[in-house]
């Protein structure tokens, strides 16, 4: 049985809750205040945060401060959620931990995503002290390579990584890479073969996370693992968008986000360039964008520059308005490694359709919420998307609707927190953690310190388990 069962009865667990922060700029900070009031009413909530993280406690700050920027906002509001449900904020150096702090709780979460500089450390000291792992991706590979070689320059961790997850071919495969071997694999070649989500999750008491692609590769690490639907703060009601899409003189296209190449951005407008009736539609692309040389050459090549407006990074309220006058949103992803969509819940939220890759999590949302885009006929089956928003743009609008009604009824943060606490209530995480720490032991090294370490914070877990 688990900790919670030796609780004093109508107490709540205790739980560490290792997360990125509001300000930064990742989904899962905003992932973590949005489920914040039904987390504080299931569980007493510690937050422990990276040192650099940019949120800063503070006191008697103004609630309405019509000088603050998007950042300080977005602090702001997380600085009022936690003083509404009396919860507790630490920041953590990997390197020194509050053990005794961390020990005297009941639960550890550590919500792990592929992006080095928001979870470095939370990965870090998630091997030394066994959780509960949120798997937010499944490929980590930026995440665990980021961490191992641009922050610690540890080449030969990666490569004792590399064997203990993949075997001496992996070490290879990333030698040809920095030895610029003319058949080296490319980054995105070697992030689908070795997507290191064992590294995560191998000190793991049990695993959570958001979809079905994730939950089955992530199955064999035979840990206890609960596949949850991604939370969301949804909206009472859904604006009437009918006359929006009544006969407009031009249809308002929007892609937005953080925007690398798995995006299709180029690929989309490649594809809009040579539908017949282009003049029909206007572009605005919103946020931090990869390469904007190779953007606006793409424009200039396609003589794009009187229907493409780049906005890059703007505040959320200019971007919220853009979205309440956009008819289609494109939300195409290629790689994608199996990781759920903050972005498409916001624009079910919303009422808004959108476009999106038929591969990964999204190939499993529904078929009457979204316009799904095969990769190999992608190019004809955008252009026949826009043809459609064209002849029949209510059908187009019923998407938008049908996704809001998906959203309320399948990612309501509420139903997200009971299952979370169902899920520890029931599960053996002493028989877990037994048997990881058997596994660790075997596999610790010969780091007198890190031995010592790992072996310590598994008694304390067992001493919590058991009471």
């Amino acid at each position: 049985m688990n900790d919670s069962t030796n609780m004093t009865p109508g107490t709540k667990p205790k739980i560490n809750w290792f997360s990125p922060l509001l300000p930064d700029r990742t989904d899962i900070a905003h992932y973590t205040y949005r489920i914040l009031p039904a987390l504080a009413a299931h569980f007493e909530v510690t937050l422990w945060a990276p040192e650099r993280c940019e949120f800063k406690p503070y006191h008697d700050a103004p609630i309405d401060d019509a000088h603050l920027n998007q950042q300080q906002r977005a602090a702001q509001k997380l600085q009022v959620c936690i003083a509404e449900h009396d919860i507790r904020v630490k920041f953590f150096n990997p390197a020194e931990p509050d053990w005794y702090t961390l020990n005297s709780a009941d639960l550890t979460f550590y919500n792990i995503g592929n992006n080095r500089h928001f979870h470095s450390e939370i990965w870090q000291i998630s091997q030394l002290k066994p959780g509960i792992v949120i798997m937010h991706d499944h490929c980590v590979f930026h995440l665990i390579v980021g961490a191992l070689l641009e922050e610690h320059r540890d080449q030969q961790g990666l490569e004792n990584l590399c064997r203990k997850h993949y075997g001496p071919k992996s070490v290879l495969d990333f030698d040809r890479y920095w030895n610029n071997d003319p058949h080296k694999p490319t980054v995105e070649d070697l992030a689908r073969a070795y997507p290191f989500d064992g590294a995560c999750v191998t000190n793991a008491t049990a695993i959570i996370t958001h979809t079905q692609v994730a939950a089955d590769k992530l199955r064999h690490y035979e840990r206890p693992l609960l596949q949850l639907p991604l939370p969301y703060d949804i909206a009472d009601t859904l604006p009437d968008r009918t006359a929006l899409y009544d006969k407009p003189t031009q249809f308002e296209l929007v892609i937005f986000g953080y925007l690398g190449t798995n995006r299709r951005v180029i690929e989309f407008l490649n594809a809009f360039a040579q539908h017949p009736h282009r003049e029909a539609f206007r572009l605005r692309i919103f946020g931090e964008i990869w390469n904007p040389k190779l953007l606006t050459e793409c424009l200039k090549e396609h003589s794009l520059a009187e229907r493409v407006t780049i906005e890059g990074f703007v505040e959320d309220e200019t971007l919220d308005n853009a979205l309440r006058n956009a008819h289609l949103v494109i939300n195409l992803r290629y790689p994608s490694m199996g990781e759920a969509s903050g972005s498409q819940l916001r624009l079910w939220n919303a009422g808004l359709p959108s476009l999106v890759t038929n591969v990964g999590y999204y190939a499993t949302l529904p078929d009457d919420a979204v316009i799904k885009i095969d990769i190999e006929n992608e190019a004809v089956e955008i252009q026949k998307a826009l043809t459609r928003l064209l002849e029949t743009p209510e059908q187009i609008a019923a998407l938008g609707v049908n996704g809001f009604n998906y959203l309320r009824h399948h990612h309501q943060a509420n139903d997200y927190a009971v299952s979370l606490k169902q899920f520890t209530d029931s599960i053996d995480l002493r028989g877990a953690l037994i048997d990881n720490y058997a596994e660790s032991t075997r596999q610790l090294g010969t780091d007198p310190t890190y031995r010592q370490t790992v072996i310590a914070n598994s008694i304390a877990e067992l001493v919590n388990i058991d009471g």
